[in-house]
C-alpha cells in the first residue's frame, strides 16, 4: 500500500511539475526550477504481459516537457544534438560501443522478418549480432542508409541500437546450427547478399540491446504494468516530433514497428527503456523495394487521389509521379525538389505525428538547426558510397531538405529563446534569423500582462534588423505587474504565428528569473 502511495504521489507531483500547459486561458507559473531529468526510471517488476496498454485521453499540447517548453531527459530522450557539442567524428561513431564484429563469427540462428531475413551470430569474443541483409540489389541501398539514419536518430536524442556496415568473407564465418533447412537458407541469403565484386558479404551489423525485449511501444495510451510510463505516447513530444525527422530521412514506414521496449536490469530491480529500430526503409528504400513512389507523398489509402484517378481517368499526374530515378543502385528515389514539409505523410498513420502541434515541430526543428553540413558530409562519407556522384548528391539532398523543414517549422511559431538579462535590459533571441540569407527588418508585437492577465503596459511593436530582440526598462516593467510579468509576443509575418509566452517573476533577493516558457499552439 505504501508503494503504491509514493507510485501515486510520483505521478501527480510529476503532473504538477510538467503540465503546466494545459489550461485554456494562460497559465501562471510558481516560482521553482525546470525539470531536466524525469525519474521514470524507477525499479519496476518485469511485466507479465508485454502488450498490455491502457488507452487514456489525447492532449492537443504535449505533456512530457518542462516550464521552459523543453524536454527532460528520461527513458525515451537523451538530449544531444542542440544540447551538447557534438563533433562530426562523433556524429560518426554514435551509439557504437563494442564496434564491430571480431572474425571469426559463428551462425547460432536464421530470423525471418517482414521484408528481409536476418542472421543471428557470435563474434569471436562472445558479443551477440544481428546481421541484416537485402537482396543485392537493394543491398548497398540498404546498408548505406541504415548506417546514416541510425546515427541521425542517435543524433536527435533517441536510443538506437548500435550498428555498423559489416563485410566477410566466405572464410570468416562459420554455421552452429543442426538444422539442414536452415544451413541452405543461409547459403541462399548469403549468395543473394554479396558485394558487387562478389568477394564478400555486406550486411548491417546490429549488436543486440541489452536486456529483456517487450516488443513495440503502443502509440497511444501507456503500458499498463509500467509505472514509470506516465503520459500516453500520442501526447509524448518526443514521438510527436517524429513527424519533423522522419520527413528529414523520409522514413515514411515510420509506425509502432519501428519501437522496442526493453526491460533493463536485474528482475524487479530494473526499469523500461523505450528505442528506435531498423532504419532501412528510409532514404526512398522502401519505394524501391517495395514500389512505393509516393511514399512520403500520402498515406496508404488517399480517398483524394481515389477520387482525382476516377475524374480524371487515371490521367491526372500525381506530384510523386515527377520523380526521377536516381542512376545510382546506392541510392533510392530521394529527393528534395518535391519535398514538402506541410505536406509530407507516412504511410500508415502515427498517431504521434497526427497529434504533433507547431510547439513539437519548433522543438524537433531547433535540433535539427544543429546539424551542420560538416555533420551531413562526414556521416554520407563514412558510409562507404563507391560512386562519387552518389556521395555528393545525398549530401546535397539532406541539406536542402534540412534548409526546407527549417523554413516551414519555424514559421509557424514565434521563434524567441530567452537569452539573458543585463542592465534592464531583457535579450531575446530569434533562432530563425541568421539560419537563412535573407536580410530585412522584422517586426515583434509585444503585450505585458501582471500574474491577473491585466495589461500592465501599452503593446509595443519593436522592429528589429538584427537576431536579438532588447526590450529596455525592464525592471520598471516588472515592478508595474507587481512583481510577476508575463509577455506575449508575436512575429508580424505573413504565415501569423501564436504568440510565444515569456514568464518572469522577481525573487526575494531582488533578482528577476524566467520561470515558464510557452510556444502556443494554434487556438
Amino acid at each position: 500500500m505504501l508503494k503504491s502511495a509514493t507510485t501515486t504521489l510520483s505521478v501527480l507531483l510529476a503532473a504538477m511539475i510538467l503540465l503546466w500547459n494545459c489550461a485554456p486561458t494562460p497559465a501562471t507559473f510558481t516560482d521553482g526550477d525546470p525539470v531536466y531529468h524525469l525519474n521514470d526510471k524507477k525499479p519496476i517488476p518485469i511485466p507479465k504481459n508485454p502488450r498490455s496498454v491502457r488507452s487514456l485521453r489525447a492532449d492537443k499540447n504535449a505533456r512530457d516537457v518542462n516550464r521552459l517548453d523543453d524536454v527532460p531527459a528520461s527513458s525515451w530522450y537523451s538530449p544531444r544534438l542542440g544540447y551538447q557539442n557534438i563533433s562530426p567524428a562523433e556524429l560518426v561513431n554514435g551509439p557504437a560501443e563494442t564496434g564491430l564484429p571480431v572474425v571469426p563469427i559463428t551462425i547460432i540462428a536464421i530470423k525471418h522478418h517482414r521484408r528481409h531475413s536476418s542472421l543471428v551470430v557470435r563474434d569471436s569474443r562472445g558479443i551477440q549480432y544481428l546481421l541484416k541483409f537485402a537482396p543485392h540489389d537493394l543491398n548497398a541501398m540498404f546498408t548505406t542508409t541504415s548506417f546514416i539514419v541510425n546515427r541521425l536518430f542517435w543524433s536527435f536524442g533517441y536510443f538506437v541500437p548500435e550498428e555498423h556496415i559489416f563485410q566477410f568473407s566466405r572464410g570468416d564465418y562459420k554455421v552452429d546450427i543442426p538444422n539442414k533447412d536452415n544451413i541452405k537458407n543461409i547459403r541462399d541469403l548469403l549468395d543473394t547478399s554479396t558485394t558487387s565484386n562478389q568477394k564478400q558479404y555486406r550486411c548491417i551489423a546490429s549488436r543486440f540491446v541489452r536486456g529483456y525485449p517487450l516488443g513495440p511501444a503502443a502509440q497511444q495510451g501507456v503500458r499498463k504494468e509500467d509505472p514509470n510510463d506516465w503520459f500516453p505516447h500520442q501526447d509524448r513530444r518526443v514521438l510527436r516530433a517524429l513527424r519533423v525527422f522522419a520527413a528529414f530521412t523520409n522514413m515514411a514506414d515510420m509506425g509502432p514497428h519501428h519501437t522496442l521496449d526493453v526491460y533493463m536490469g536485474k528482475p524487479d530491480q530494473g526499469h523500461i527503456r523505450h528505442y528506435l529500430i531498423d532504419f532501412g526503409d528510409a532514404f526512398g528504400v522502401i519505394a524501391s523495394g517495395k514500389n512505393r513512389g509516393w511514399a512520403g507523398f500520402h498515406h496508404i489509402f488517399s480517398l483524394a487521389d481515389i477520387l482525382t484517378n476516377l475524374a480524371t481517368l487515371g490521367f491526372y499526374r500525381q506530384e510523386w509521379e515527377k520523380k526521377s530515378k536516381t542512376p545510382w543502385k546506392s541510392v533510392g528515389p530521394f529527393e528534395s525538389t518535391l519535398f514538402n514539409p506541410e505536406k509530407w505523410k507516412e504511410i500508415y498513420p502515427y498517431a504521434p505525428i497526427r497529434k504533433s502541434q507547431p510547439a513539437d515541430n519548433y522543438w524537433a526543428v531547433k535540433i535539427l538547426a544543429g546539424l551542420t553540413e560538416a555533420h551531413i558530409s562526414a556521416l554520407v562519407r563514412a558510409a562507404g558510397y563507391i560512386n562519387s556522384k552518389a556521395r555528393d548528391y545525398m549530401i546535397r539532398t539532406l541539406v536542402e531538405r534540412r534548409k526546407k523543414l527549417l523554413q516551414y517549422h519555424f514559421n509557424q511559431v514565434t521563434p524567441l529563446e530567452y537569452i539573458d538579462m543585463k542592465e534592464d535590459t531583457l535579450y531575446l533571441k530569434d533562432i530563425c534569423r541568421g539560419l537563412f540569407t535573407e536580410k530585412k527588418t522584422e517586426y515583434y508585437r509585444i503585450k505585458f500582462y501582471d500574474q491577473r492577465n491585466r495589461q500592465v503596459h501599452p503593446a509595443t511593436t519593436l522592429g528589429c534588423d538584427e537576431s536579438v530582440v532588447k526590450i529596455a526598462a525592464f525592471c520598471t516593467l516588472i515592478d508595474k505587474a507587481k512583481g510577476y510579468l508575463r509577455l506575449e509576443i508575436n512575429k508580424l509575418t505573413k504565415t501569423r504565428p501564436p504568440v510565444t509566452r515569456f514568464h518572469f517573476s522577481r525573487q526575494k533577493n531582488g533578482t528577476i528569473k524566467l520561470i515558464g516558457v510557452v510556444h502556443d499552439n494554434p487556438v
